[in-house]
């Protein structure tokens, strides 16, 4: 007979879990656009309503030599793009959507800061080098630390990321036009798993002892034991075990000391036989 082999499965996975606690669990946000864009250059881009969605209508920038830039700002927060606060940003993808007679170039920044390593050429747009719209999208990654093709994560922090700001821009001696439809951006984010709750053992009180028991140990060289303290021993009452119900019986026997009263005393030796 064939065995189930759903037990050594379960089994497995249960020894994962306990192997490794940490479970990270990845997502994907949606794409947004900006809200807000502006522009500058020896010849800025105009009809700047028009890079807020794809929809074909485009912001332009006429043929022209020297350099031009194109800003977008306004993509929204950690609520916005439904990521959580305790959650980590793992990449950054960027999708532009548009057409130019030269390869333009895409950054991110903090104020005067990049955020993305140098040189800015890493991120060129050469699709979109096209009579023809087109898109191109960069899957980014993330690090903690300065990293060559990676995005510092301080950029995307809860606390920053809504001051970060996306730049196409080009310069050159040659004439160059481009027409940008779209900038959307998304995140892959990470959220560890809860860790479970540590069970607080309940501390067990200690008894509090009212009276110090009377221990007696018979040595075997002989023994003697006496009252030191201050206070009295009150009585003690002998007790015997009765053979029948197995309990002690107390008798009308009892004993008292007070201090010096000699309890035990054993003068006899045990001999030993005598080695030869």
């Amino acid at each position: 007979m064939k065995q189930s082999i759903l037990p050594y499965i379960a089994g497995i996975f249960i020894l994962l879990v306990l192997l490794f606690p940490k479970i990270t669990i990845a997502e994907t946000t949606s794409f947004r656009s900006a809200n807000i864009i502006t522009t500058d250059g020896y010849v800025a881009y105009t009809n700047l309503n028009n890079c807020t969605q794809t929809d074909g209508a485009t912001c332009d920038r006429a043929l022209a030599n020297l350099y031009g830039n194109l800003y977008f700002q306004g993509f929204g927060g950690y609520d916005d793009f439904g990521i959580p606060q305790n959650a980590k940003i793992t990449r950054v993808k960027a999708r532009v959507t548009g057409k130019s007679n030269v390869g333009l170039y895409l950054g991110i920044f903090r104020g005067s800061s990049p955020c993305w390593t140098t040189p800015s050429d890493l991120m060129t747009l050469w699709y979109l080098v096209s009579s023809t719209i087109t898109s191109q999208t960069f899957n980014i990654p993330v690090a903690d630390v300065w990293q060559p093709g990676t995005i510092t994560s301080y950029c995307v922090h809860p606390s920053n990321i809504q001051s970060t700001f996306w730049r196409i821009n080009h310069s050159s001696s040659q004439q160059w036009f481009s027409n940008i439809d779209n900038l959307e951006v998304s995140f892959d984010y990470e959220i560890l798993s809860t860790p479970a709750p540590t069970l607080t053992p309940t501390s067990t009180p200690t008894p509090t002892i009212t009276k110090i028991p009377l221990i007696l140990i018979p040595g075997m060289m002989g023994s003697k034991f006496s009252v030191t303290g201050s206070g009295s021993i009150d009585s003690i009452r002998e007790e015997t075990l009765d053979s029948g119900t197995k309990n002690c019986v107390q008798s009308a026997d009892s004993w008292s000391y007070n201090q010096g009263d000699l309890v035990w005393i054993n003068e006899n030796i045990i001999s030993f036989p005598e080695t030869r």
